[in-house]
C-alpha cells in the first residue's frame, strides 16, 4: 500500500472523515454555552419561545410584537428543537450547528467539483477552522441555514455544468435551494446566485448556452411553492406586511436606506480589512495559493476549465460588492466564504509549485500569535482592574473589534486560563506546522494548520461563556423571574434589540423607555405593542405611582436618570449583567 501523504485514494478519505468528526464534536459540543446573547440571538430564540407559547406557527414576535425582519424557517427549526429537546440554550443553537455542518459538507462538494478529492478535503479543513466561521456561526441567526442553501445552489450549478445530461434536473434543484435560502433570510438568497450566474454568463462565453437551461418553469414553480404560501398568509393576517417586509426590511436595507435604522453600520474600511482576520488561519495560505495557481496556469492554462473559477470569483465578488452598499454588518459576506476556501485550497491541491517559505508562514504566524498571547496574559496579571464606569456600554461593543476592547481587566483575569491554553496551543501548533512544511511535501502544512486550530477554537467557545454577562441579561432576567412580583412592570432603557435576551429568558413582557416605536412594523403600522413604549413623562408617572416598577439601565446612565427620577438618591442595585443594572422603585 502506498504511503504517499497526498494519495487521494488512500489518505484524503481518511483525513476527510477525521476532520468531519472533529467538526461535529466542535460545533455540536460548543452549542451548550454561553447564555443567549442580545441582538440576533435573543431575537430568534425569543421569537421561537413566544411562538410556541402562543401556539402560533405563522408570525414571529418579539416581546409579543410582530417581528417581520426575516422569514420563519429558523424559527420553525428552533421550535421543533424546543418541542423535541425542551427549551434550552442547546436546543436554541442546534439548528445553527446542524446548518454549519451541512454547509461544510456542501462546501467540500463544491471543492471537489472545482479541484477534485483533495480540493474537497482542503476546502472542508480551511473553511471549518476559519475564526470568523466559528465566531459568527456560533451565534443564533439565519446565516448558517442561509449559507447552506446558497452553497447548495452553487453546487447545483457546478453539477449541471459537469453533467450536461442531468443539467435540467440540477437547475430545477437550484431553484428549490434558492427558494429555501430566501425562506431562510431574504430575497438575496436568489439574487446573489443569479447575479453570480450572470457574471459567469458574461465572462465565460462557452457557458452562455448552458445558462439558458436555468430558465425553467419547473424551477419557477418549485420556487413559488416554497415562497408564496407563508407570504400570502402573512399579508392576509397583517395588511401592509409585504410593503414593510420587502420594501423596508430587504430592498431598502440592501442599500442602507431603511426608514428607521436599527443597527449601526460597520465602517467600510473596517468591514473590508477585518475579513483577513476573520479568514485566519486560512488567509495565511494566500501567498501559497497565488503562487500555485500562477504556476498551474502557466503549465496547463489552455486546458483549464474557466467556468468553475469564474463562478467562484463572481459569487464572492457579487456578495462583497453588494454588502459594501448595504446596512453592512461583520458577517454579511459569510455565505460566500466557501469561494475563498476553494481558492485557498490551491495551496494543497496544486502539484506545480512547492514554495516552502509560503507554507511555513502560517506556522510562523501561529507561533507569533502564541507568544503575543503569553505577553497579553502577563499584562493582564499586572493590570489594575479598570473602574466599572470606564467599561464600554453594550452599545459601544456593537462590532467585533469594539467587542475585544470592551471588557474590564477582571473579566480578562477570569479568562486567563483559557488565554494561556490558547497561547500554548498556538505556539505548539505553529511549531508543528513549520515542521510539517519542512518534512517531505510542504503542502502538509495545510492539514497541520487546521489541526492546530481545534484547541484555540474550543477555547474561543469557552471564552464566550466567561464574557457572557456583558452580552446577555440572563442574570437580571433570573432575578426578575424569581423575586419580582407578578404585578410589577419591568422597563428597559434602550432599543428592544439591545435587550433581546429578555425575550428568551424573562417570563413577562418588557416595557421600553428611550426607544423608538416607529422602528418596528407592529407598533408603527398596526398599532400593536404601542403600550410597551413609554415616553419620559409616562415612565416618571409609573415610577412615582404605587405600582412596583423596575428599571434596567446602563450603569453609565445613572447620572442621566438621577437628574430626572433619582433626586432623593439612586436606589440600591438589585441585580447586574455586565454593565447593566436592575433598580426598583421600592414599592
Amino acid at each position: 500500500m502506498s504511503t504517499d501523504p497526498l494519495s487521494p485514494e488512500q489518505v484524503a478519505p481518511r483525513r476527510f472523515f477525521y476532520f468531519a468528526l472533529l467538526f461535529v464534536v466542535l460545533y455540536i459540543g460548543t452549542s451548550f454555552w454561553p447564555a443567549i446573547f442580545d441582538d440576533t440571538e435573543g431575537q430568534y430564540a425569543g421569537a421561537a419561545r413566544e411562538m410556541l407559547e402562543r401556539g402560533d406557527w405563522l408570525m414571529p414576535t418579539n416581546n409579543y410584537i410582530p417581528r417581520i425582519q426575516k422569514p420563519p424557517l429558523l424559527y420553525w427549526m428552533q421550535m421543533t428543537c424546543y418541542e423535541l429537546l425542551g427549551r434550552s440554550v442547546f436546543s436554541a443553537r442546534l439548528p445553527n450547528a446542524l446548518g454549519l455542518l451541512t454547509w461544510l459538507w456542501t462546501a467540500s462538494m463544491i471543492g471537489r467539483q472545482v479541484a477534485g478529492p483533495r480540493g474537497a478535503f482542503a476546502t472542508l479543513a480551511i473553511l471549518g477552522t476559519m475564526c470568523g466561521f466559528f465566531v459568527f456561526g456560533h451565534l443564533v441567526q439565519p446565516e448558517p441555514i442561509f449559507a447552506c442553501f446558497i452553497n447548495l445552489t452553487i453546487w447545483s450549478f457546478l453539477k449541471a455544468w459537469k453533467r450536461p445530461e442531468q443539467a435540467q434536473a440540477w437547475f430545477t434543484a437550484s431553484w428549490g435551494f434558492m427558494g429555501m435560502a430566501c425562506f431562510s433570510k431574504g430575497l438575496h438568497g436568489a439574487v446573489w446566485p443569479l447575479m453570480a450566474a450572470g457574471v459567469t454568463f458574461l465572462a465565460c462565453p462557452p457557458s452562455r448556452k448552458f445558462w439558458l437551461g436555468l430558465i425553467s418553469w419547473r424551477g419557477f414553480l418549485l420556487y413559488a411553492l416554497i415562497m408564496v404560501p407563508w407570504y400570502w398568509l402573512a399579508e392576509k393576517h397583517y395588511p401592509g406586511f409585504w410593503s414593510a417586509h420587502f420594501g423596508d426590511e430587504q430592498i431598502a436595507l440592501s442599500v442602507d436606506q431603511r426608514s428607521v435604522p436599527t443597527s449601526e453600520q460597520v465602517e467600510l474600511w473596517v468591514f473590508l480589512v477585518q475579513h483577513l482576520f476573520l479568514w485566519l488561519p486560512g488567509a495565511l495560505f494566500l501567498p501559497a495559493a497565488f503562487s500555485n495557481l500562477k504556476a498551474s496556469w502557466k503549465h496547463d492554462g489552455k486546458d483549464w476549465d474557466k467556468f468553475p473559477g469564474t463562478l467562484m470569483a463572481g459569487w464572492f465578488g457579487i456578495v462583497l460588492i453588494t454588502s459594501c452598499f448595504s446596512g453592512r454588518q461583520d458577517y454579511y459576506t459569510m455565505s460566500s466564504w466557501t469561494a475563498i476556501a476553494v481558492f485557498l485550497s490551491a495551496a494543497y491541491t496544486s502539484t506545480t509549485s512547492k514554495s516552502c517559505w509560503s507554507y511555513k508562514l502560517p506556522g510562523y504566524m501561529l507561533t507569533v500569535f502564541g507568544v503575543l498571547g503569553f505577553i497579553a496574559a502577563a499584562l493582564i496579571i499586572q493590570a489594575v482592574g479598570a473602574p466599572s464606569e470606564l467599561v464600554p456600554t453594550y452599545n459601544e461593543r456593537a462590532h467585533l473589534w469594539d467587542t475585544l476592547k470592551g471588557f474590564p481587566a477582571q473579566s480578562w483575569r477570569d479568562a486567563l486560563p483559557i488565554l494561556l491554553t490558547t497561547a500554548a496551543s498556538m505556539l505548539i501548533g505553529g511549531l508543528y506546522v513549520v515542521r510539517a512544511a519542512s518534512m517531505g511535501d510542504p503542502r502538509e502544512a495545510v492539514p497541520a494548520t487546521a489541526k492546530a486550530m481545534i484547541i484555540p477554537l474550543l477555547c474561543a467557545g469557552l471564552g464566550f461563556g466567561v464574557m457572557e454577562e456583558y452580552f446577555s441579561l440572563k442574570k437580571v432576567a433570573d432575578y426578575v423571574n424569581e423575586k419580582v412580583p407578578v404585578q410589577a412592570i419591568v422597563v428597559y432603557d434602550g432599543e428592544p434589540n439591545t435587550c433581546a435576551s429578555l425575550f428568551y429568558y424573562m417570563d413577562r413582557r418588557t416595557h421600553l423607555v428611550r426607544a423608538r416605536a416607529n422602528a418596528e412594523f407592529g407598533p408603527r403600522d398596526l398599532g400593536v405593542g404601542l403600550d410597551h413604549y413609554l415616553d419620559h413623562k409616562e415612565f416618571l408617572a409609573k415610577w412615582q405611582s404605587s405600582q412596583p416598577v423596575y428599571l434596567i439601565t446602563e450603569e453609565k446612565d445613572l447620572g442621566y436618570w438621577k437628574e430626572r427620577i433619582f433626586q432623593n438618591g439612586i436606589p440600591a442595585e438589585l441585580a447586574r449583567s455586565g454593565t447593566r443594572i436592575l433598580l426598583g422603585n421600592g414599592r
